[in-house]
């Protein structure tokens, strides 16, 4: 992390009276990853640092130094804006109507991929708090059949409903997991695997930004 960077984070900490500790329970990392952070050992992943930006009204150019209007290297991504993707008990498609993105690519959480399709949906309900909340936008990389990384989260179609959740694969059977204890966990035996429509991986999302 470039030291203007490092140095802007430990300033604005300071100057909003917070400790590492209850900066890093804000955006849901630990001490020592603070720590890293502002010490310039560790990068902090665009996605954290607009968690912390969001909670105080900061814009991200405080510490990225550029304005939207001042990038000119930007991507085009679809937006459905009206589709829904369920972190409860499951979301209906409303539509497929979308409007393109235009969208820095310092406002990216990693670099795309040429060969990949992206777009963007909203999330609704509490099954994957704290790591994407009611109301979330998601970064979607379309599958193409790959083999599911396991614990990744991904969106998928399930008997006609949407969902956003974790996915793990053993030899006969898909394992569904939510972030949010209280709702359990689900198990595809391989007669119901077949019902399982993998969408996309979950490639970042975003709180208030689009």
């Amino acid at each position: 992390m470039s030291e203007s960077i490092s140095l802007k984070l430990k300033a604005k900490r300071k100057e909003l009276k917070l400790s590492q500790d209850e900066m890093a329970r804000i955006i849901g990392v630990d001490q020592k990853t603070i720590s890293h952070w502002e010490n310039g050992i560790n990068e902090p992943q665009l996605n954290k640092l607009r968690i912390f930006c969001d909670n105080f009204q900061i814009p991200v150019s405080y510490f990225t130094g550029e304005s939207v209007s001042e990038i000119k290297n930007t991507v085009k991504i679809d937006f459905y804006h009206d589709v829904y993707a369920s972190c409860g008990l499951g979301g209906l498609v409303a539509s497929e109507d979308k409007e393109t993105l235009e969208i820095p690519e310092t406002l990216m959480p990693m670099k795309m991929k040429n060969d990949k399709k992206y777009s963007i949906i909203k999330t609704r309900g509490n099954s994957m708090n704290p790591e994407i909340k009611d109301g979330d936008l998601v970064l979607i990389e379309h599958y193409n059949g790959e083999q599911i990384i396991d614990n990744a989260i991904y969106l998928f179609m399930y008997e006609n409903e949407v969902f956003v959740k974790r996915l793990s694969k053993n030899i006969n059977e898909i394992i569904i997991t939510s972030d949010n204890k209280d709702y359990p966990q689900i198990i595809l035996k391989s007669d119901e695997i077949n019902r399982l429509n993998i969408i996309g991986k979950v490639f970042g999302f975003a709180r208030k930004y689009f």
